[in-house]
């Protein structure tokens, strides 16, 4: 979680929760032992780090919310994320819309992760939370958004066919039932939202392509302010990935490595030129983020696997070759111990598995 962010206006609506539950001396108190600075929480483009916010989280236990506190309608959204929430208003489609929900989420938060996958007259989104013991709350608020945008863009031809959320629920199930025409289910396995949504594509009449051009911009510009500095790692395992890759064209690639090159030894000397740092600097780096050389290589070595076998038809002896291993055998035993199965079960499982969306 190192380096992730929630924006201060998620935390911020945290707190006013906890201010109506429990009093203002109460919220206080959560957002001191949480180590959140005052100045920091009501700065509007504030970055709260995810330790801290998920400490915050830790400290409120239980919430027992109302029926208007799990409304969501286009007014908390603007006045809390005015630019994000221009964007998901005014998309080309509904289609194009939940592009840029999951393009610019980072705008609210970095912290968990929401998946869609497209289906033939749908999606099905699924919400996965960092931290242990967590109310699914932050769940069902993303879930609510993705019910908000349907309605916005298709009324008539959209709907939620389900929910299902982790853990106890958070306010009386009567509020759901009345909020949603679908049932809530808690207690389940995964946090999932299933939307029906045919005519998805279909083009949104009152799209504005001049305001949607000029808040897309102001959103990529917002997410540039805060984005941090690629780490040493991030560095090394995107040109790894670029070695691996070449090793497989016709010619030797930018860092002039062959698949017979591909060694740890001979690789940290190709990467120390390509970052003109010394093999004591470079390892040293890597030791800070702990981290080192061989364990870049070898999950680069490993992800590089995944990437032939899921999207490509080159052979398994290939792809060892590729990534310099001398026998096809040592190639399944490597991605056997780091991916849990052998490669021909991992790539037969990929072609039976439903394309993510986007």
């Amino acid at each position: 979680m190192h380096g992730r962010t929630v924006s201060s206006q998620v935390d911020a609506l945290i707190l006013r929760q906890v201010q109506s539950h429990a009093g203002a001396s109460a919220a206080q108190a959560r957002r001191r032992d949480a180590g959140i600075s005052e100045l920091l929480l009501h700065d509007p483009r504030g970055r709260i780090p995810a330790v801290q916010h998920l400490h915050l989280l830790h400290l409120l236990g239980p919430l027992q919310l109302v029926r208007e506190e799990l409304r969501m309608d286009w007014p908390q959204w603007l006045e809390a994320f005015p630019t994000y929430a221009s964007v998901l208003a005014n998309s080309m489609s509904l289609t194009g819309a939940i592009r840029e929900l999951l393009r610019l989420r980072s705008l609210m938060g970095e912290v968990d992760v929401l998946i869609a996958h497209r289906q033939q007259d749908g999606w099905v989104f699924e919400y996965r939370m960092e931290g242990p013991a967590r109310s699914s709350l932050c769940a069902y608020r993303h879930f609510a958004l993705v019910e908000l945008l349907a309605r916005h863009y298709l009324p008539q031809t959209s709907a939620v066919a389900s929910i299902e959320l982790i853990g106890l629920p958070f306010a009386p199930r009567q509020c759901f039932s009345e909020l949603h025409d679908c049932v809530v289910r808690f207690g389940a396995r995964h946090n999932r939202l299933m939307l029906t949504a045919p005519d998805a594509d279909q083009p949104y009449r009152q799209h504005n392509p001049v305001l949607h051009h000029h808040h897309v911009t102001m959103a990529e510009a917002a997410m540039d302010q805060f984005k941090p500095a690629p780490s040493t790692r991030k560095l090394l395992e995107d040109w790894l990935s670029k070695v691996f890759h070449d090793a497989g064209s016709d010619h030797a690639g930018h860092a002039g490595c062959r698949p017979s090159d591909i060694d740890p030894g001979m690789l940290l000397e190709a990467a120390c030129g390509e970052f003109r740092l010394s093999r004591w600097s470079l390892q040293r780096r890597l030791r800070e983020e702990d981290t080192s050389f061989s364990d870049v290589m070898e999950h680069s070595r490993a992800t590089e696997a995944q990437r032939l076998l899921s999207g490509s038809t080159v052979t398994l002896t290939e792809i060892a070759h590729r990534l310099g291993f001398s026998a096809l055998s040592a190639f399944s035993r490597f991605f056997s111990s780091h991916c849990g199965m052998t490669p021909s079960r991992y790539r037969a499982l990929q072609q039976h598995r439903p394309s993510e969306f986007p």
